[in-house]
């Protein structure tokens, strides 16, 4: 013992420590699962979870593992924090990636642990390649990092190596790892800059280069845009990077993706339809999709079945996800009130025998007035729960808005998301993947001295008759303990089949984080109903109508492109006058208006859409 005290504290042997401290980046799986099991032993929170965008660090010492430092993403709010770096509200919803947070510190029990310095050396050691690190995993280089100190520690270290006091949070308590509630204890907010003119590049009118390429884009929440404001899908589309070399190009990359949209709208389902579609355009029709125009014939060509999967396989397909999401977003004022989010597997993409087909997470909204489709990509529906917390933190802000989900994604670090990171609020369904909730839901809701608010509904059509009723008490987040719970309630469904007049009912749990006053029992058995609507409006018209299920596609960039065309046809072709199958059949007969509809600056002002 004291050998390992001479050695800690003698002046030579601490310098010698200091110096030789390295720091590594963990990226395997394993020595991951170990930070975080070691961090839910020391730590005094108890939780290795992290929100968003995170990297996870060590500090070593000839091999030893002597601290452990995570960084994720920054707090939505903060009133202190955004006063200092002087942005607007609007600047803080797209800018907020650029800014980390230091979410866990952990100086391991060790025999090294009481050296003075150690843990301003060790944070030290990361800031310096923190910059660096961020921008080789996610593209760009964060501006500054923020960071919480509790009530009773100094957070001497972290002033040692420059973090500035921007003064306190309102206060909150921990109910179970993560979750919070309000109390008085407030915590001190310290504030680090990376770049030594961050707040100047936060608060720029202009966000300069190189962050400008990375800045979220501009979501028009409540503003209604003028016709000149808004593009064409065919102008959408050029703003797409052509990968290809610019020598024998031929067809541009809009005029195919163009062309491809024209035969799904015209109800061409697999490529081979869509290259007999393209032989059958008129010159004028060739001209307005801006065709390649043959020098030796002066005719437009169109593109073989091979040469569209070709090119279409060159598509950068999150760059296209994201391009055709705030297209159509740039038509819809603001979020809609209410977003369900599934996952739909891709089982007509050929793979490998035995492999999992991949699949997407979808969010739309429930009204079938709402334009608005976004999607994540996922390996296997295994991963369904990962990819909506992707799918989320892609979103802007989340205030006003609900987000549904089935009882797969009733998780914790999913509702945490939602309200803490996003500012909205959820509406799950409680299953027996959650044994434990469910039952504090019942004891609840079972408890006499409960005030039990009630509605219901009663619904005729396809057949059947349908009955839902709700019943739903207030609760909060340690009665049931679970993160900004608000609300618990049962529905249960009654359904009749008019004919043989057989009967079915279902009784199922919820569990909300808006309060009384924000979503009522009749609106909370609303939203449980509309949250159907992504099953119901687009996967099941996606596999019907467009027979997607039977579309094969041995490249996965090409399913990938033609399923998100698909989404967007069905949630457009949803807000014609007429259905999906006869506007389908309208614009088969009348080619001429697909091709117009996809070059209409303001696409609701096409005929197709007159009422």
């Amino acid at each position: 013992m004291n050998i390992i005290k001479r050695f800690i504290f003698s002046k030579n042997r601490k310098k010698y420590f200091l110096k030789n401290l390295t720091v590594r980046l963990l990226t395997d799986s394993a020595e991951i699962q170990r930070f975080n099991e070691l961090i839910i032993e020391h730590h005094y929170l108890k939780n290795a979870s992290l929100v968003g965008p995170q990297l996870r660090y060590v500090v070593e010492f000839q091999g030893e593992w002597i601290a452990l430092l995570s960084f994720s993403s920054a707090a939505l709010h903060l009133k202190d924090r955004d006063q200092f770096i002087g942005w607007s509200e609007q600047q803080r919803k797209l800018r907020l990636k650029f800014v980390v947070q230091n979410s866990r510190y952990l100086i391991l029990p060790s025999r090294y642990s009481k050296c003075e310095n150690l843990a301003s050396k060790a944070l030290s050691l990361v800031l310096k390649r923190l910059g660096q690190d961020w921008k080789d995993a996610y593209g760009y280089e964060p501006l500054a990092v923020e960071t919480f100190v509790d009530d009773g520690y100094a957070g001497s270290c972290y002033k040692a190596v420059n973090f500035i006091t921007l003064g306190q949070t309102q206060g909150y308590k921990r109910v179970r790892q993560d979750f919070y509630l309000e109390h008085k204890k407030p915590k001190t907010l310290l504030f680090c800059f990376l770049h030594e003119k961050a707040t100047e590049i936060l608060s720029a009118e202009q966000l300069p280069h190189p962050w400008s390429e990375h800045e979220l884009p501009a979501y028009r929440q409540g503003a209604t845009l003028k016709v000149n404001e808004l593009e064409s899908l065919f102008q959408t589309f050029k703003q797409l990077k052509d990968s290809r070399a610019k020598k024998g190009r031929g067809y541009s990359l809009a005029s195919v993706l163009a062309l491809v949209t024209c035969a799904k709208l015209a109800k061409c389902n697999d490529l081979a339809e869509v290259a007999e579609f393209a032989k059958a355009l008129t010159k004028p029709e060739r001209r307005a999709l801006r065709m390649w125009k043959n020098p030796k014939t002066d005719n437009y060509e169109v593109p073989c079945h091979s040469g569209i999967w070709t090119i279409l396989s060159t598509v950068d397909a999150d760059d296209f996800d994201r391009v055709l999401s705030e297209w159509m977003r740039s038509y819809q004022d603001g979020l809609p009130e209410a977003i369900s989010i599934d996952a739909k597997v891709f089982n007509g993409h050929l793979k490998e025998e035995d492999a999992a087909s991949p699949a997407a997470v979808n969010a739309i909204g429930h009204k079938i007035d709402d334009f608005f489709f976004q999607q994540t990509i996922i390996e296997n529906k295994g991963h369904e729960i990962a990819g909506a917390i992707e799918l989320l933190e892609g979103l802007p802000d989340l205030a006003g808005v609900f987000v549904t989900a089935d009882a797969l994604h009733t998780q914790t670090n999913t509702a945490r998301c939602i309200v803490q990171n996003k500012g909205g609020n959820y509406v799950f369904t409680v299953k027996d993947n959650q044994p434990g909730l469910k039952e504090r839901i019942e004891q609840e809701l079972n408890k006499p001295e409960a005030t039990v608010r009630v509605a219901q509904t009663q619904e005729r059509g396809h057949g059947r008759e349908e009955s839902r009723r709700i019943e739903v008490i207030d609760t909060d987040a340690q009665k049931v303990a679970w993160p900004f719970a608000s609300q618990i309630g049962r529905i249960d469904r009654q359904r009749v089949d008019i004919k043989t007049g057989n009967i079915s009912q279902e009784s199922v749990y919820i569990i909300t984080s808006a309060t009384e006053q924000d979503a009522s029992a009749t609106k909370l058995l609303a939203l449980n109903r509309g949250h159907w609507g992504v099953e119901n409006r687009l996967h099941y018209a996606k596999d019907r109508l467009m027979d997607e299920d039977r579309c094969r596609s041995s490249h996965p960039t090409v399913f990938r492109i033609l399923s998100s065309i698909r989404s967007m046809t069905v949630l457009l072709l949803r807000k014609a006058k007429l259905s999906i199958k006869r506007s389908r059949t309208r614009l088969a007969s009348r080619v001429h208006e697909a091709v117009a509809l996809v070059n209409e600056r303001n696409i609701f002002s096409h005929p197709l859409f007159a009422r």
